[in-house]
């Protein structure tokens, strides 16, 4: 999966909404595994040199609500500036999109 994370930091545009949520869900797998202290330094390290997000997701202030094919997604960011980039990359793909913050 870090294989996938690097080619998602050069190639967002090619993920599927599918692959998009797979790969959140693996980031936050790795945030708790940090946490937890399973993680290798050298794990940590080229996590981080991908420019891996450690914040944990109750500290996204924007929700994204990505809906496609029937399928409805939701994603957390840390700023309106990369949920605006994700929204735009998901409407090329045809999907509607949907942008909060959260009190």
């Amino acid at each position: 999966m870090a294989r996938r994370a690097d080619q998602q930091a050069q190639s967002k545009e090619d993920l599927s909404l599918s692959e998009i949520a797979e790969l959140g869900k693996w980031c936050s797998e790795q945030r708790q595994a940090r946490k937890k202290g399973l993680l290798t330094n050298e794990q940590i390290a080229k996590l981080d040199s991908l420019g891996f997000d450690w914040e944990e997701e109750e500290e996204h202030k924007v929700v994204v609500a990505v809906r496609l094919d029937g399928e409805t997604e939701m994603f957390g960011f840390p700023s309106m500036k990369s949920a605006n980039s994700f929204a735009k990359d998901c409407r090329k793909k045809g999907a509607e999109v949907i942008i909060g913050t959260r009190q």
